[in-house]
């Protein structure tokens, strides 16, 4: 059984650092598929729940709850009061360190032929998605980027990184194959690169603004020392 790392703690709320391969939510889907509420209940976080989604396959920064302060938080979330930024690799070098991307996000169709791969796609008859990116560092092949959701859909990050040309390492879903054979045969990569590094929000029950991050974990710290030094944009 995984480990849960608890970043912050109090009587009301509490941000854990999930670990990569940990399903947030049981279903149907997750057959077979560890699931966070035994490691909650393991790390003595009984009666907490989760108050957003995290894909299974990204790791890091994860707000759970108790039912009192449930309401607040996610009329936090609707009110997009609580802020998410995320580290992630991606193929190739943005061509702007910074912008936004602004692309509505449609479920696929699931009786088209991709439906399988492509779960979530750009279409202008989607519902609104933007996201905030800066690059923190680059080399030929590979980007570290810092990523800032203004909203919450589906699979998001990985769409929005994909529609710019510049899927997100290990995504088998969206990115590229030839790419995710090179980073796992050179350096090591055997997962998704996605880490929800830091959460920022007014605690629901004191207002204290809190501020909480969670580290690269070693496996991806391992991947961009391999890579060599960091290059500051």
């Amino acid at each position: 059984m995984a480990r849960l790392s608890i970043l912050y703690r109090d009587r009301w709320l509490a941000v854990v650092d999930k670990p990569a391969g940990v399903a947030v939510h049981g279903g149907s889907g997750v057959a077979g598929v560890e699931t966070l509420l035994p490691l909650l209940a393991a790390a003595g976080l009984d009666g907490y729940a989760p108050a957003h989604r995290l894909d299974r396959e990204t790791s890091g920064c994860l707000l759970v709850a108790r039912s009192e302060v449930a309401a607040a938080l996610r009329r936090a979330f609707v009110a997009k009061a609580v802020e998410k930024r995320y580290l992630a690799l991606c193929q190739g070098r943005l061509e702007e360190a910074a912008g936004r991307i602004d692309a509505p996000l449609l479920r696929a169709d699931p009786t088209a032929a991709d439906a399988g791969r492509h779960k979530v796609v750009v279409d202008p008859a989607g519902r609104p998605a933007a996201t905030r990116y800066r690059t923190v560092s680059a080399w030929v092949q590979a980007a570290l980027v810092e990523l800032t959701p203004e909203t919450g859909r589906t699979h998001q990050l990985r769409v929005h990184l994909a529609h710019l040309g510049h899927p997100l390492a290990g995504d088998r879903r969206y990115g590229s194959g030839p790419f995710n054979r090179l980073l796992g045969r050179r350096y090591g990569l055997t997962r998704l690169f996605l880490h929800a590094q830091a959460l920022y929000l007014a605690h629901p029950a004191t207002g204290e603004r809190l501020a909480v991050e969670a580290p690269l974990g070693a496996e991806l710290q391992a991947v961009l020392a391999a890579l060599g030094p960091l290059r500051r944009r």
